[in-house]
């Protein structure tokens, strides 16, 4: 069944197909689309403006089938370890922790895990679950089913992401920053695999707003600012980048708190005592001209901008229809049609 991965954002849909070729894959069809005015918390997914705007992208791009991406800000995720049992036995096991770790009963509550590690000597396994009310994925479920999307599956944004842009094998931990318009994720990750996730009220659109105060230009001068000279901390830049001070460090602060978190927690997360090795930024609004340089010189720690494609093709071989900078709004896309190969 040819599916896309898509995500729902407040400002629209965006979604993306993989096709196999040989040596692995291509791009098929893919698209992001927005609706004239941004959804607020309380109307998503469930509004009619949306519910119309996935309609037309159906209707355009003529596809049944979807891997989709629920809100990690809605779920529980926490680490256990289980004997090493069948997958079914695994699943009981870890319905009767549920109530230890999570405040939603079983009976109101859709889980799914993943194993991070073996401890050989004790033959049992680390695993980490997230948990989500059966309210919100039914909702999802609801909607998509409403405009003739079939869902084959669900997965959380956060674990998508890191599906995409961390090496298959790579183990360390790390931490994701997922920048979009409103709001910035912020996940804990190790074994590929999230194992902790915050969320900031910090994106695009605060750097717009930021720049459009200080400034005193409309909106759309303010955005153009952003993109064309981003925040590089050169002496001609010093006005710009001041501006943004104050919305800068507010990201930088959460990060080095999921350091702190980590450090402090290692003995919940691996028998490995690793320390954070980097920050790799995705999402729509990452591509910010000197966001990298800013908090690698902040957090005394690496700071990359992700490879979407890291886990999908070699450029030796394909060279991809969407640009570096655009393709980081599609991590959560891809990584939704990554978990079936890995």
């Amino acid at each position: 069944m040819p599916a896309v991965g898509m995500e729902l954002t407040l400002r629209g849909v965006r979604f993306l197909e993989l096709k196999d070729k040989a040596g692995g894959y291509s791009i098929g069809r893919y698209g992001e689309s927005f609706l004239p005015k941004p959804l607020e918390d309380e109307t998503f997914p469930s509004s009619e403006a949306l519910k119309t705007l996935l309609a037309e992208v159906k209707q355009k791009y003529n596809f049944g089938f979807v891997e989709a991406a629920l809100p990690e800000e809605k779920a529980y995720i926490f680490s256990t370890e289980v004997p090493q049992l069948s997958p079914e036995e695994i699943h009981a096991s870890l319905e009767l922790q549920l109530e230890e770790h999570v405040p939603v009963p079983p009976g109101e509550a859709v889980f799914d895990y993943q194993i991070i590690n073996t401890d050989e000597a004790t033959k049992k396994y680390l695993v980490s679950v997230s948990v989500l009310p059966h309210l919100i994925v039914s909702r999802y479920l609801d909607f998509f089913t409403s405009v003739g999307l079939q869902p084959i599956s669900f997965q959380l944004s956060a674990q998508a992401v890191t599906n995409s842009v961390v090496s298959f094998g790579n183990d360390a931990p790390l931490i994701l920053v997922n920048m979009g318009e409103r709001q910035t994720g912020l996940y804990l990750v190790s074994h590929r695999t999230v194992h902790f996730t915050s969320t900031v009220a910090v994106g695009g659109e605060a750097f717009t707003e930021a720049i459009k105060k200080y400034f005193s230009v409309s909106e759309a001068e303010a955005e153009k600012i952003k993109t064309e000279r981003g925040i590089l901390k050169k002496k001609e830049e010093s006005e710009l980048f001041f501006s943004l001070a104050n919305t800068l460090s507010v990201l930088k602060d959460e990060v080095e708190k999921l350091v702190s978190y980590w450090q402090t927690h290692l003995e919940r997360y691996s028998n490995v005592r690793q320390k954070i090795t980097r920050v790799v930024l995705c999402g729509s609004e990452s591509g910010l001209q000197g966001l990298p340089e800013y908090l690698e010189a902040n957090l005394s720690m690496p700071v990359e901008l992700g490879n979407v494609w890291r886990n999908v093709f070699s450029f030796d071989s394909y060279i991809p229809p969407i640009s570096r900078k655009d393709s980081l709004a599609y991590a959560t896309a891809t990584g939704l049609l990554l978990r079936r190969h890995d």
